[in-house]
């Protein structure tokens, strides 16, 4: 449910790519409508995506109307805003919202979002799932401990479950290998002298495993069914979030090893292995390589979805961040074309609606106006022209007409120069595609 009809194209978008089947809605009225059709139908919907800035009914009062209704414990409600306020957390526990999240969002972050919310209770202290919670999340492991030695395997465990992650335990290359066709793992410390399998046949199976296998994705989990995803699919996901939305699933594995002679970590590296961690093991040291492969996860995962050409020249990123607008899109350039041209057709119409507020002196007319454009404009990462139409908002809800008119011609020169930088970007596009 947006009010912004470039948001609704985007979302739908996203959660489309997810095997999701979505519907749209307008405003709360609108939204509330078919929630009933559908409970009343007996095939009510389990998840909705809400914007809080609305006409008439915001975001809190639809979450107040839903907990009330019958079809309230059926589903589960994300808040999205492009205006975070303190106390907001509070406020949407207080009326039944499960997750949310500030604009402009990332894929992999409401993916994260929808995935945690859904695997969520239906409880009343259930604390609210928020960037920071996904964060959080991520920074909890599911790793999988290939050791035989059963005082070795006493220490890691004991070293990585102080750090939060989640353990599981082969005491061999054969039992490793076994595992990871029962659940998703993060992460895989595997030794490296071990009975039956050593650790470099363990690598080695597992990598060509992976080279044959795809990776999940949420219609896998049952989400493409009515949403009902078992709740065993969610009692490891908080370790896991970042492998959902890889289509093919390359687990890293950190060699360990007391043989520190020279040519073991190339026989490592060779076998498919990431990384080397010699015994005994230093904590520091041990913790060093698993953040640091962590973190690589996630930032190839975020940059996947921004391809920019070697050859195109950089906007400013106050003006325009074209990596982030890339990223909102999932990367795909069709898309960011047909967003940049709806968005230009648009233009002149929502800088005509906030003139006319400002020459009538409508203080609620010029805010909703405002409001709608810096909706638009956060979806190209538009830092300039986002705060100019939020100070026009911002004035327009205080009742401050007598500071519109010089906000306006801010609004303008900067909507001016985000004009040229997105006809810019689109050429370039055009002309790769030529190339090609």
């Amino acid at each position: 449910m947006d009010d912004n009809f470039t948001n609704r194209v985007v979302l739908r978008e996203m959660v489309t790519s997810w095997g999701l089947v979505p519907k749209t809605a307008t405003n709360g009225k609108e939204a509330l409508a078919q929630l009933g059709r559908a409970f009343d139908s007996g095939r009510p919907y389990r998840l909705l995506l809400l914007d809080m800035q609305m006409p008439e009914l915001d975001g809190f009062d639809v979450a107040k109307r839903i907990t009330k209704a019958p079809f309230g414990r059926h589903i589960k409600i994300i808040m999205l805003t492009s205006m975070g306020q303190r106390g907001d957390s509070t406020q949407c526990k207080k009326v039944g919202i499960s997750g949310y999240l500030t604009k402009p969002i990332k894929q992999s972050e409401l993916l994260d979002a929808i995935m945690l919310t859904l695997g969520q209770p239906i409880e009343e202290n259930v604390p609210v799932i928020t960037r920071h919670t996904i964060q959080d999340a991520r920074r909890r492991l599911n790793i999988l401990l290939a050791e035989d030695n059963v005082i070795n395997q006493k220490l890691v465990m004991a070293l990585l479950g102080a750090r939060g992650h989640r353990v599981v335990l082969a005491s061999n290359g054969r039992e490793a290998v076994e595992a990871i066709d029962k659940e998703v793992f993060d992460l895989i410390l595997m030794d490296i002298q071990m009975p039956e399998m050593d650790g470099l046949e363990a690598t080695r199976l597992i990598r060509e495993r992976e080279a044959s296998d795809c990776g999940l994705r949420i219609a896998d989990c049952g989400l493409k069914d009515e949403f009902q995803i078992p709740n065993s699919k969610f009692q490891n996901y908080q370790s896991t979030i970042d492998n959902h939305q890889s289509s093919i699933k390359r687990i890293p594995i950190i060699a360990l090893t007391a043989r520190a002679m020279k040519g073991d970590r190339k026989k490592c590296l060779e076998a498919g292995m990431d990384d080397y961690v010699s015994k005994p093991i230093n904590p520091k040291t041990l913790f060093t390589v698993i953040e640091k492969l962590a973190r690589g996860l996630q930032s190839k995962e975020e940059g996947k979805h921004s391809p920019i050409s070697k050859d195109s020249r950089p906007p400013s990123p106050e003006t325009f961040d074209l990596a982030k607008a890339l990223e909102v899109v999932l990367g795909k350039k069709e898309l960011f074309q047909e967003i940049v041209d709806m968005f230009l057709e648009h233009l002149p119409g929502y800088v005509d609606e906030i003139s006319k507020g400002i020459a009538r002196k409508d203080s609620v007319a010029l805010e909703q106006a405002a409001h709608s454009l810096k909706g638009s404009v956060s979806n190209f990462g538009a830092k300039r022209a986002h705060e100019a139409a939020y100070q026009l908002e911002k004035l327009g809800k205080e009742g401050k007409m007598g500071d519109a008119a010089d906000a306006l011609s801010k609004l303008k020169a900067e909507l001016g120069v985000l004009t040229t930088e997105l006809k810019t970007a689109m050429q370039e596009m055009k002309n790769e595609s030529s190339d090609c």
